[in-house]
Order: structure tokens, then C-alpha cells, then sequence
């Protein structure tokens, strides 16, 4: 299934049975992002959670050529219960930035899962002008 967003920007979602067709692009991708940000998972661990349906991946291509990755999944607060759309993984390859073309993708499978809200995690400032910060997390390095 794709769906159009943005200017040209195509979004496609890898379903769990092409996955692993699918699987060399994504870990160059996944490579990029550990290399510019630090993370706690690695391949084997984005793998099982879009094997299993817990997480969900759209590849971005414009005219045939790969623009990047979105990875993901629902989050139900442990308190209210109120679910969230988590963009647990994002990656470009060029200008266009994926979560702002893909909003009105992330918009509709956000209101399709329930959720209430979109979020993602970004060390990246340039975000605040644009959207609302929730929290910050900090780091006491023992």
C-alpha cells in the first residue's frame, strides 16, 4: 500500500512478510541514524518488533529513488491509558525530512489507532519551532 504525501514523497509500508527482502536497506539506514545519534537498540531488535506487528516501517521514495524510513509504533500511557503514534526511528537521504511529509500519514494511522497524539524523540533543536515539547530527558552520567 502507498499513499502520496508532502510534494512527491511516496510512503510505502513494509508488511511483515517482505520484510526481510526489504531488510538491507533498512539497516543502512539504521546505521546512519546510530552513527549521527546515540541509541539502546539495534537491528535485531527493530526486526522482531516489525516481524511481530508491535512496530510498523513506510519506506519513503520519490520517482523510484529512496528517500528514507519511519519506523513506528503505539504507545499506551501506563497511567491514563491514552495512546500515542511513536516515530520510534526516522531517517532521510537528502532535504526532505520524512515526518514533516509524512504528517498527514502519521495523522491518519494515528487517528485510526486511537491515538491522541503523534510523538518523537529528537536531540535535534530545530524541532521546538515547530512543535510542542512535551519533556526533556537528561543524563547524570555515573
Amino acid at each position: 500500500m502507498s499513499q502520496l504525501d508532502g510534494e512527491l514523497m511516496e510512503f510505502t509500508l513494509i508488511q511483515p512478510k517482505y520484510l526481510r527482502h526489504e531488510w538491507q536497506q533498512a539497516k543502512r539506514s539504521f546505521a546512519v541514524v546510530r552513527e549521527m545519534y546515540p541509541t539502546n537498540w539495534i537491528d535485531e531488535d527493530v526486526y522482531y518488533s516489525l516481524k511481530t506487528g508491535f512496530s510498523a516501517m513506510h519506506f519513503a521514495h520519490e520517482e523510484g529513488k529512496f528517500l528514507g524510513l519511519l519506523v513506528t509504533n503505539i504507545q499506551e500511557d501506563e497511567f491514563s491509558g491514552e495512546k500515542t503514534l511513536h516515530v520510534w526511528i526516522a531517517h532521510n537521504r537528502g532535504e526532505q525530512d520524512v515526518i514533516e511529509s509524512g504528517l498527514d500519514m502519521l495523522r491518519m494511522m494515528a487517528t485510526a489507532a486511537g491515538a491522541k497524539s503523534i510523538t518523537f524523540g529528537s536531540p535535534r533543536k530545530g524541532w521546538i519551532k515547530k512543535h510542542k515539547l512535551l519533556m526533556a530527558t537528561y543524563e547524570i552520567e555515573l
